[in-house]
């Protein structure tokens, strides 16, 4: 907070052709997100690059610099494939070590978890934590952490994320304040409790998280944390706090153009109103999804395309919804993902429960409540899981045992 304010005070005619304050900046921004000030960063860093005012030692550092910038924002506006392109290059022109090429692991990380290809993010974001500490670099490890944990929760073992994100509360001097980075320990863990459905200590983590982002208003962290807000709100059933939490969160998002968070709520707001039936947003939000198949076709993200299963099932194409169900659960064996496999088992039970096939519903949900007993999943109950209360009961009966 004190470097971005320093920062801001620096006269204009200096901090211009300044390439130690360009640097400067661009680590600040890869922490706050801020797009607008990245996008002068980068421009002045282009400038610099122009006109030669680099040092002579490490000129890459530039570069490296420039491309993790550039693949940050293709990242944060959703352009993931692009942003990919972008790290995939620099690594291959400037494969010196260092910090910055640390961050580009990361940004390929998000980028390809955001795909939901869980595997090769996890092999990029363990090689960029280990670069990072090496170089004994703490702090910005925490997000490079928080990525390792939602990985694991995906995967399904949340024991192990929880104990990462217990191990980021280090003990620090009694006059020293906390830190911004403190906010990942704090939402990884309601991401934890809210998998295993323990729903007053998920928000009691999440408010605490609120707290930082708050207190750190260059940041634009608040969005995200509201959106998990909004994720226990639902599954709480505080269906009308929920869509006010996740509508604010989609106007923050495109104030800040965070779009791939956008996007991630949107799918999730979509979700809840087929639930509520409200007709009006499903055709909004189809025109959004309309409109970034044809930018980016099939490179979207999984929640989008389990959101678009839910549209079809709601509209009547079962057929379509079946086939996007068979594709995602494709994906969901191949980058181990067990979280979305829960989430595609309640699907496809739904639209078997849709055509009065019991026999096929039951069998479903029992492979559902199987995986989630093996994985300590506790969410069967969450969201559109809720209808089938009944039947999970008739499943927990000592004769289906």
């Amino acid at each position: 907070k004190s470097i971005v304010d320093c920062l801001a005070d620096v006269p204009g005619e200096i901090g211009i052709d300044h390439f130690t304050l360009a640097i400067t900046e661009a680590s600040t921004l890869i922490v706050t997100n801020d797009i607008g000030r990245a996008s002068v960063c980068m421009a002045q860093l282009q400038r610099l690059l122009h006109r030669q005012v680099i040092p002579e030692k490490h000129p890459e550092r530039v570069h490296q610099t420039l491309a993790f910038l550039r693949s940050r924002l293709a990242f944060l506006g959703g352009n993931f494939s692009h942003g990919l392109d972008i790290v995939d290059k620099a690594l291959a022109q400037y494969p010196q070590t260092n910090a910055a090429t640390a961050v580009l692991l990361f940004n390929r990380a998000s980028g390809l978890f955001a795909l939901g290809q869980l595997q090769a993010a996890r092999q990029d974001a363990q090689r960029a934590l280990t670069e990072l500490q090496t170089l004994a670099l703490s702090g910005y490890t925490n997000s490079v952490q928080m990525l390792l944990g939602q990985i694991e929760l995906a995967q399904g073992t949340p024991e192990l994320a929880r104990k990462r994100f217990l191990a980021l509360d280090q003990p620090l001097p009694a006059n020293m304040p906390r830190s911004f980075y403190d906010l990942y320990r704090h939402l990884g863990l309601g991401l934890v409790l809210l998998q295993q459905n323990r729903l007053e200590q998920a928000t009691q983590c999440l408010n605490q998280a609120e707290v930082i982002a708050l207190h750190f208003p260059h940041s634009a962290g608040l969005p995200w944390v509201l959106h998990y807000q909004a994720c226990t709100l639902a599954a709480q059933g505080d269906l009308p706090q929920a869509r006010e939490r996740w509508d604010e969160v989609r106007r923050l998002a495109r104030e800040f153009k965070l779009y791939a968070l956008y996007r991630q709520a949107n799918a999730c707001r979509a979700r809840l109103a087929v639930r509520e039936d409200d007709q009006a947003f499903i055709a909004q939000w189809l025109k959004d999804w309309h409109w970034c198949q044809r930018r980016y076709g099939h490179e979207l993200q999984p929640e989008e395309w389990l959101a678009y299963a839910w549209v079809q099932r709601y509209l009547g194409q079962h057929q379509a919804a079946q086939s996007i169900v068979g594709n995602l659960q494709e994906q969901a064996r191949a980058e181990d993902n067990q979280q979305l496999q829960v989430d595609l088992y309640l699907l496809q039970a739904t639209l078997h429960e849709d055509h009065d096939e019991r026999s096929a519903t039951l069998a479903v949900l029992e492979q559902a409540m199987q995986l989630a007993a093996h994985h300590g999943f506790g969410q069967l109950l969450q969201h559109e899981g809720r209808p089938f209360r009944e039947l999970f009961k008739q499943l927990l009966n000592p004769a289906p045992r």
